[in-house]
């Protein structure tokens, strides 16, 4: 019996023999192998990742673009002029399809922006009507120079070539990255802030339209004199005064007349543009009125309603 106990105990306490067994016990699990090359593979991926997020170059907004052509809208670009950001200025600005203009070049973004603004009624779609855009731009210092210039070049071959763009007058200006922080400190529209800052003395509400500026001809001399120039587009043709003709006929004008000397081989183009803009402007001139007669006379109704009411208040205090 104390044999047996002296054997066992050897045995068990036998040093060579229990490392090799538990050194045998690791070998032959490879549970914890397999987790060290997961954790050191996660850490290398990791890295790599950091690595090539530190290397991609980042986008950054290399000039701003300021489309006002109530609506507003605010762009800012990469140094290629593609779309970074579209930004609402005002509220007709907020109920266009913005999101979709992201990623676009300027050209096709300001071309989106017209062609909704045309079928949300904002400006008039005919050709005879004048419609002003005024364009700014701010290039951001330190990165491209001559980025106002190679956007005023596109911008002008965008006006020559996209039909959306015919009868439309379109104005460029140039500003510097303080004058639109400012503006948006001030909380006044940028635009605005600009040709206050060139003239102080001129008197425009933050709900003052670039359409209403620029058909003052004086304020618009004041503007080619000393902020910037306009580029106008006169290029009508045959179906820009048949477009006229017939919006005119829907109003209830007589056009017969014009309609036959439109058709006559030797028809001056420029004569019947400025007689039908004039008819035009006559007839927009007519709608205002009709629309303060209509205003005034509700004003008076509700005059009359506050009288009564108090004559009946005076009444029932009397008895």
């Amino acid at each position: 019996m104390d044999k047996l106990k002296q054997g066992l105990r050897g045995a068990f306490l036998d040093e060579d023999r229990v490392f090799e067994n538990v050194t045998r016990n690791i070998a032959s699990r490879p549970f914890p192998q397999f987790k060290l090359a997961m954790a050191v593979s996660s850490i290398l991926l990791t890295v790599m990742l950091i690595g090539m997020l530190l290397a991609r170059p980042t986008q950054v907004v290399a000039g701003v673009v300021s489309v006002d052509l109530n609506p507003s809208v605010r762009f800012e670009l990469t140094d290629e002029f593609i779309v970074l950001k579209a930004l609402p200025q005002n509220a007709q600005a907020d109920t266009l399809d913005m999101k979709s203009w992201v990623g676009l070049r300027i050209t096709d973004a300001i071309a989106a922006l017209v062609k909704q603004t045309i079928e949300k009624g904002y400006i008039d779609k005919l050709s005879l009507t004048q419609d002003f855009i005024l364009v700014t731009t701010v290039a951001i210092e330190g990165r491209n120079t001559t980025f106002s210039i190679d956007l005023k070049s596109l911008l002008t071959n965008l006006q020559k070539e996209n039909p959306l763009f015919s009868g439309m007058s379109v104005a460029f200006m140039e500003a510097l990255r303080e004058d639109l922080e400012n503006a948006d400190a001030q909380n006044i529209p940028f635009w605005i802030y600009l040709l206050q800052k060139e003239n102080p003395d001129l008197a425009l509400d933050k709900n003052a339209t670039v359409q209403s500026y620029f058909e003052d001809p004086v304020l618009r001399g004041e503007f080619e004199e000393s902020l910037g120039e306009v580029e106008d587009d006169d290029d009508f043709d045959d179906e820009d005064l048949l477009e006229a003709l017939d919006y005119l006929q829907k109003q209830g004008v007589d056009v017969s007349s014009y309609r036959d000397r439109l058709n006559q081989p030797d028809a001056s183009i420029e004569q019947l543009t400025k007689e039908i803009k004039e008819v035009l402007e006559k007839e927009e001139h007519e709608g205002e009125e009709e629309e303060e007669e209509e205003e005034e006379d509700e004003d008076h109704e509700n005059e009359s309603e506050d009288d009564d009411d108090e004559d009946d208040e005076h009444d029932e205090e009397d008895d």
